[in-house]
């Protein structure tokens, strides 16, 4: 990873960093003025300078740069926090008004059958979105047809 930073001096330029999520190498790209981040690859962030698209930046500006990469860090940490603190103060009734539920049968609704499912399928979708059993039965029993069935019960 660099230890050295470079800001970019041309209207737009990419170059090879380390994805931390990842750990795999990836391409990003930066604008002019944009200060290049330390998981930047030190040999493409050299080449960029070597070509002229990007400068050094001198201890100085890269202490600069890193307090602010730093206080946005700690910004976004502390917003989190306080939205979970809000969240947990709401309590229950604000997740009721905001319509979660810990409902376990909300989670029991099948899948949707794709729509050249089998009739069994819709059947037990229909069942599971609350169709009368005598709807479910097979067609020959009296029961609703597939095309029916997912007619009447397919549709959001």
């Amino acid at each position: 990873m660099s230890t050295r930073r470079a800001r970019v001096t041309v209207a737009y330029a990419t170059v090879k960093l380390l994805d931390p999520a990842t750990g795999k190498w990836t391409v990003a790209g930066f604008y002019r003025d944009a200060v290049l981040p330390i998981e930047a690859d030190p040999e493409n962030v050299a080449s960029l300078v070597r070509r002229e698209y990007a400068e050094w930046l001198d201890s100085g500006e890269a202490g600069d740069v890193q307090k602010q990469e730093d206080d946005a860090v700690k910004a976004q940490e502390e917003a989190a926090q306080k939205r979970t603190d809000e969240s947990e103060a709401a309590g229950p009734a604000a997740d009721k008004a905001a319509g979660v539920t810990d409902d376990a049968d909300e989670d029991d609704d099948a899948p949707r059958p794709g729509g050249n499912a089998s009739r069994d399928d819709w059947a037990a979708y229909a069942e599971s979105k609350g169709a009368a059993k005598d709807e479910t039965r097979p067609v020959d029993q009296g029961g609703l047809s597939r095309d029916d069935l997912r007619l009447k019960y397919g549709t959001s």
